[in-house]
């Protein structure tokens, strides 16, 4: 039996993008920088199966397939990394990409010490796993907030010339709030030496009526104007242009009255 349902339930522990929570990230290489926001709305239950689904559209349909999407417009090094929907199995998330015929694969349960291994067979790369391990357990204060967290520490079986390695990167998991720091999932699976190892920052989120950090701009406040909103304007003539402003309305009464 099959079950596609709108968030109605509490928030799952160490989930990592919290159901119907608004989670800003910026990618701090940019310049300027850009922010994404992730929200995480439906769910799919079939079997053991949970797919969880972000609240995003097509950012071109003609050119991107399903598993290209995005919600909101991305820029930059967004875009390439853009996330449709993760799969939930018991304890542990996965997602797929077409750069390889085996999954990216994360554990937000996993306990101090605990380790897994994530392999690729994209044959670009320079070397195929990247090893992720809880390496701390916590408590940390971020954007006014204070939650435990998880640190996953990253190790490649390899490097490529140029390329600063993926262990320069880490994953910061809250137990409440989600990812506050991860780098993409697809460049786990998809990582040639031209392709810089990035990390996505949580900048800002909104919960219920847990409000924190950056919040994005929503349309009022870039278009606060409503249909019969009356604005008024007045005109200043600096007297050194005033010749030059006659012959300019002049011309455009002219102009006026020609196309009456």
């Amino acid at each position: 039996m099959l079950f596609v349902f709108s968030l109605t339930a509490s928030a799952q522990d160490w989930a990592l993008f919290p159901l119907d929570q608004r989670s800003v990230y910026v990618d701090s290489t940019q310049t300027p920088l850009s922010t994404e926001q992730h929200t995480m709305d439906s769910v799919r239950i079939s079997g053991d199966h949970r797919s969880v689904y972000f609240d995003q559209a097509s950012r071109n349909g003609s050119y991107y397939g399903c598993e290209q999407t995005t919600g909101t417009p991305q820029l930059g090094s967004f875009a390439p990394f853009a996330m449709d929907s993760l799969v939930e199995v018991m304890d542990t998330v996965y997602f797929h990409s077409a750069f390889s015929t085996s999954p990216f694969y994360f554990i937000p349960g996993a306990t101090l010490g605990q380790s897994w291994t994530v392999v690729s067979s994209w044959p670009g790369n320079a070397y195929d796993a990247i090893t992720i391990t809880c390496s701390l357990v916590g408590v940390e204060t971020f954007l006014g907030l204070t939650d435990s967290v998880k640190v996953f520490s990253l190790v490649p079986n390899g490097s490529s010339p140029g390329q600063t390695p993926i262990s320069d990167q880490q994953f910061v998991l809250s137990k409440h709030y989600g990812l506050l720091e991860y780098v993409p999932f697809e460049q786990f699976l998809y990582h040639p030496a031209n392709s810089q190892f990035l990390s996505r920052k949580l900048a800002g989120l909104q919960i219920g009526a847990t409000t924190a950090g950056y919040q994005r701009p929503a349309t009022a406040d870039y278009f606060h104007l409503a249909p019969g909103d009356l604005r008024s304007w007045e005109l200043h003539r600096r007297p050194a242009f005033a010749s030059i402003r006659k012959h300019l309305n002049s011309s455009r009464t002219v102009s006026l009255q020609q196309q009456v």
